[in-house]
C-alpha cells in the first residue's frame, strides 16, 4: 500500500481486510493500527499518478484537513455524515460513551445527586 493519510482510502482497506480475514462468528472488538508512518509534509511523488488524481487527493486531504480542524475545535459529532443522523444508527449514541462503556453519563447522575 502507498502511503496516505486519507481517511476514505484508510477505511476502504480496513473493509477489505476485513472481508478478506473474517470467516464468521460474533466479533466483540476490531482494533487497527499503523506503522512506518512518515511526516505529512512529506510527499513521495508517483510517476504513475496523473495530474487529475494529484487535484483530486489535493482537494481531498484539504476537505479532510477541514474537518478535522472544526472537529477539534467544536467537537467530534460537530460534522458528521447524513448517515449518521438516519433512524436507527447508533454513532452519535456510541459516541458519547467512554470505552464503549456509560461511564461519563454515569458519574453525571452521580453528580446530581
Amino acid at each position: 500500500m502507498e502511503a496516505t493519510q486519507n481517511t476514505k482510502e484508510l477505511q476502504d482497506l480496513a473493509i477489505s481486510l476485513f472481508r478478506e480475514k473474517y470467516q464468521g462468528g460474533a466479533i466483540r472488538q476490531i482494533g487497527i493500527s499503523g506503522n512506518q508512518l512518515s511526516d505529512s509534509s512529506v510527499k513521495q511523488l508517483s510517476l504513475f499518478e496523473s495530474v487529475q488524481e494529484n487535484q483530486t487527493n489535493k482537494k481531498q486531504e484539504s476537505l479532510q484537513k477541514a474537518i478535522d480542524e472544526i472537529r477539534e475545535t467544536f467537537d467530534f459529532l460537530s460534522i458528521q455524515k447524513a448517515s449518521s443522523l438516519s433512524e436507527g444508527s447508533r454513532v452519535i449514541y456510541r459516541n458519547k460513551l467512554i470505552g464503549g462503556h456509560a461511564a461519563s453519563q454515569e458519574r453525571e447522575e452521580k453528580d446530581v445527586s
